[in-house]
């Protein structure tokens, strides 16, 4: 197990992909959040096609490393950002994830 995937929940962490439906899950937002989320979010994982283009028998799939490190730098923007306390979690994190994973501070 990876250090960041110390931010997934066990029935995550130990797989190598995971789907769309298992980041609606972790993130409790809609399939249509995650898709707006993989089009204008670039720091946001990336799909990955398993299986043959176009023969019908390929797989949209999300690599679960990519989603600890995405979550943990989530996680390490709401520890340094001073309207979030110490005990932030992963569901304060929806609204900014909205934004980008841009500090809702002034620099």
């Amino acid at each position: 197990m990876s250090n960041t995937t110390r931010y997934l929940p066990n029935w995550l962490a130990s797989r190598h992909y995971c789907t769309t439906k298992d980041l609606m899950r972790l993130f409790d937002v809609s399939r249509a959040t995650i898709d707006r989320w993989c089009r204008e979010n670039p720091a946001f994982p990336g799909k990955v096609k398993l299986g043959v283009p176009g023969s019908g028998f390929c797989s949209t799939r999300f690599v679960v490393s990519q989603v600890a490190d995405y979550v943990a730098s989530l996680e390490a923007h709401i520890q340094n950002d001073a309207n979030y306390g110490p005990q932030a979690s992963v569901i304060e994190m929806k609204s900014r994830m909205a934004k980008g994973g841009e500090s809702s501070t002034a620099a």
